[in-house]
């Protein structure tokens, strides 16, 4: 089977805006590799406007501290948007400075396609000044499923310039019409990362759950991959605050517990274990949590994953320590 490595927790997972208590709790949950978020208006942990070389500094210090790295950037922003790119790029230098490899974001309207390319053109010396791979996340606008999303990477051209497969975001814009299987082969090409993230629908909304507790079907999607690729850079993603009406798409923000985000992160991370995918990165001390197993019922934001062959997954809560295997502690990722 197919192993995430580098695999990393996207801290939009957890519920704070504090980055330096967000570090410390993923590394409390067993991670090395992050990915801080620095989401326009949504769990903006990264803030634009407080990007100074002492605030890099800062957090440079913590994440050295805690020995854990981080990887990524998510920074969504409408990359059309004169406005939105102007405190994109602030972040894009935090990114580059505090040592990351990759910034993930989504694109903007397909309208505004000229716009987009006139951006993208701007900020590629940037990237190329830092190292630093854009992964364009798909989202329903400019990129989204691999199929139709081939063309716009083939008119970028650019090795920096990346896909994010986010089998989750896609479930959400073709309201769980696209056949993964099939579609995820023509992104191979350009894929630079994937995020897992799944989904459940209760009453008319989509909510965020546990990845291998909602209807993705994760198991399906890593097998394809693995007819591909031996490895794929990974981030796990379970966003509690916001659920998304089916009909129309319409997103609304709703309150997050931490208590449960952490046992959605922890629930999220053996179930990818029972596949097996996480051999490489467990060895590599990137993810090791000593924690107990328990076959828990379903609570509010789980049900047995329609598309899933497992379905009836461990799920495993925080006990006792947390051993870490970390083995240096340099911020850039290899």
């Amino acid at each position: 089977m197919i192993q995430l490595d580098p695999f990393w927790l996207c801290t939009n997972s957890i519920p704070l805006k504090d980055p330096v208590r967000v570090i410390r709790i993923a590394k409390e949950l067993g991670f090395r590799n992050v990915e801080l978020s620095a989401i326009d208006g949504n769990n903006e942990q990264i803030v634009a406007e407080e990007v100074t070389p002492a605030f890099v500094g800062k957090i440079a210090s913590v994440l050295d501290r805690e020995h854990v790295r981080c990887i990524a950037l998510s920074a969504h922003t409408d990359l059309t948007d004169d406005a939105c790119f102007a405190r994109f790029l602030k972040k894009v230098r935090f990114a580059g400075e505090i040592g990351a490899s990759q910034i993930n974001t989504r694109c903007g309207p397909k309208k505004d396609m000229d716009a987009f390319l006139r951006h993208i053109r701007e900020l590629i010396p940037i990237l190329e000044r830092y190292g630093l791979q854009l992964n364009l996340e798909s989202y329903g606008d400019i990129v989204n499923d691999a199929a139709s999303s081939a063309h716009v990477f083939q008119i970028l051209g650019h090795p920096l310039l990346r896909y994010n497969y986010d089998a989750g975001n896609l479930y959400r814009f073709t309201h769980g019409k696209l056949d993964f299987e099939e579609d995820l082969p023509k992104g191979i090409p350009y894929l630079g990362c994937i995020h897992l993230k799944d989904v459940v629908m209760r009453d008319g909304y989509l909510y965020n759950t546990a990845v291998g507790r909602g209807v993705v079907g994760y198991d399906g999607i890593l097998e394809t991959l693995s007819a591909y690729r031996t490895s794929v850079a990974a981030g796990l993603e379970v966003p509690l605050g916001f659920r998304v009406r089916d009909i129309d798409l319409f997103k609304q923000i709703i309150p997050a517990d931490q208590g449960m985000a952490e046992k959605m992160i922890l629930r999220s991370a053996a179930y990818l274990e029972t596949l097996g995918v996480l051999e490489t990165t467990k060895k590599n001390g990137d993810y090791c949590n000593e924690s107990t197993t328990c076959n828990d019922p379903a609570d509010e934001f789980c049900e047995t994953g329609r598309h899933s062959r497992f379905s009836e997954g461990k799920c495993s809560r925080r006990a006792g320590g947390v051993h870490h295997g970390f083995h240096d502690s340099g911020r850039r990722a290899g």
